[in-house]
């Protein structure tokens, strides 16, 4: 018989790691923004794979992403929720 608890799906599972490419497709972000945001400490850092390989926990990204503020578009302009104009 199967047991189906002793592994989580892959692409379920939170404590994935995902590489750069999947990251900046994810969030539609290029490497040098992601880069940028993190020597300003505005996104999430990554974890040391190997000498030159890096990636990123999946929960944290998930974080990250609904950390964001969100917008609405009223008449063509964008106002953040709190109401603060872009």
């Amino acid at each position: 018989m199967k047991n189906d608890n002793c592994v989580k799906p892959f692409f379920n599972n939170p404590n994935r790691i995902i590489r750069e490419k999947e990251l900046c497709q994810m969030i539609s972000r290029s490497r040098s923004s992601i880069r940028r945001d993190i020597l300003k400490g505005d996104f999430p850092i990554p974890i040391r794979m190997g000498a030159r390989s890096k990636g990123w926990k999946l929960h944290e990204i998930e974080t990250w992403i609904n950390d964001q503020p969100r917008v609405i578009i009223e008449n063509k302009n964008i106002k953040l929720v709190s109401g603060e104009k872009i």
